[in-house]
């Protein structure tokens, strides 16, 4: 019978509950944007050169056809013809690309906003432990100079047990998004954060 240890409760959390990884999701995003727009470039440059290559059959055209040589203008005709064609498809082709273009942009706001919900803690609005830890790991990264410092201010809810305990688990959340309101109209700078650290415990960054 298996046990249901640590590593077993973190695997589950991992696979039913963790929100997706951040970092996936932004490569994810430039990846797919990135692909779009080499392909809409190289359809791009297909059709340019397919008008190209019609503008000189014109050119050629018009200069057989004042010539001696009108057996071959009829064929060169066909040939013009045929590249109009061709110019047309990919003028279609362009457009579907841009639609599919537009359609990956579409995703690309719907996984930004995916990558921002999974660092914010639904009940209080500010970021969640992943979020925190990620805004803590990039202060310390930075180098230190003069004029830019790095602060970490923790915080709890005295005596939050007794508030649970006493009023029930509703008016404890009530307390929870009270707080994280005060945190989210207090700490204006968009270079600070505040975040749940977890429980009745909050930081700022």
């Amino acid at each position: 019978q298996a046990v249901l240890d640590d590593e077993m409760v973190l695997r589950l959390y991992n696979q039913c509950i963790a929100p997706a990884d951040g970092a996936a999701l932004e490569r994810i995003s430039s990846d797919m944007q990135r692909l779009m727009a080499g392909v809409v470039q190289t359809a791009t440059n297909t059709g340019q050169h397919a008008g190209a290559f019609g503008d000189q059959l014109d050119s050629l055209t018009a200069t057989l056809a004042g010539t001696d040589s009108a057996q071959l203008a009829p064929q060169v005709q066909d040939v013009l013809s045929g590249v109009m064609k061709m110019r047309g498809s990919v003028d279609v082709l362009q457009q579907e690309f841009k639609a599919s273009k537009d359609e990956i942009n579409r995703l690309r706001l719907d996984l930004d906003r995916a990558r921002s919900e999974a660092f914010v803690d639904p009940l209080t609005g500010v970021l969640n432990r992943r979020g925190f830890d990620q805004k803590l790991q990039r202060m310390v990264a930075q180098p230190a100079s003069a004029d830019s410092q790095g602060c970490l201010v923790m915080l709890d809810i005295d005596h939050f047990k007794n508030v649970n305990d006493t009023h029930g688990h509703l008016i404890g959340d009530k307390v929870l998004q009270a707080l994280g309101e005060v945190l989210r109209n207090t700490v204006a700078d968009p270079a600070h954060v505040a975040a749940r650290f977890g429980g009745e415990e909050f930081a700022i960054v």
